[in-house]
């Protein structure tokens, strides 16, 4: 009974800290496993020729260097992370640049999980879903189903990570903390779309 009772709380234990990670990760930590996520992600885009729209989706794409991958990933990043940091030093003064920018980074690597409907499914359809869910459901059913799913997961997900590594960030837990993240997130996205929609438009691959 007491081994059960010792895995139980094991168990538990480590799924709180799987829950609370972008919380109680060290700064260098967080800012270090987001990198290695961020290049992650760029490496599988590039094999797999995908590109972000925005830091919350991607589309199919034709041939770009890796290079150019990794440089759209790090735009991603600043897009997002300065409407972070400029939220985050409005809750509190004392925000660090490494602090906001390192956690949230963390925090946001589950979106790479999007790619991987993409990988398995029909490219048109995933194009479609990202453009249109509710075109690609009439177009593509099954297809549009398991990647909503996926999205809805992978978005809620982040969506709480992003909570708490903002909160840690800031360290001024309460609603106004919760607010501000809330405010930011939907800034966050349309900078990363707008930035994003300037680079594809100016750059020659």
């Amino acid at each position: 009974m007491a081994r059960r009772a010792s895995s139980g709380s094991h168990s538990g234990s480590f799924i709180s800290r799987m829950i609370n990670r972008p919380a109680t990760n060290s700064r260098n930590n967080a800012l270090l496993w987001g990198i290695a996520w961020l290049i992650i992600g760029a490496i599988v885009s590039w094999y797999f020729q995908f590109v972000p729209t925005s830091m919350v989706g991607y589309t199919t794409a034709g041939y770009i260097p890796l290079i150019w991958h990794v440089a759209i990933a790090l735009t991603v990043w600043v897009s997002y992370g300065v409407v972070y940091f400029a939220f985050g030093v409005m809750r509190n003064r004392r925000t660090g640049v490494v602090e906001a920018f390192g956690r949230m980074l963390f925090a946001h690597w589950p979106i790479t999980l999007l790619l991987v409907p993409g990988i398995f499914v029909d490219r048109m359809a995933y194009a479609q879903f990202m453009y249109d869910p509710g075109v690609a459901y009439e177009l593509y059913r099954a297809e549009t189903i398991i990647m909503a799913v996926v999205a809805v997961v992978v978005g809620l997900w982040t969506i709480y990570w992003g909570y708490q590594a903002f909160r840690r960030a800031t360290q001024s837990p309460g609603f106004v903390t919760l607010l501000c993240y809330l405010v930011a997130t939907p800034l966050a996205y349309y900078l990363s779309k707008l930035l994003l929609a300037a680079l594809y438009e100016g750059m020659t691959w």
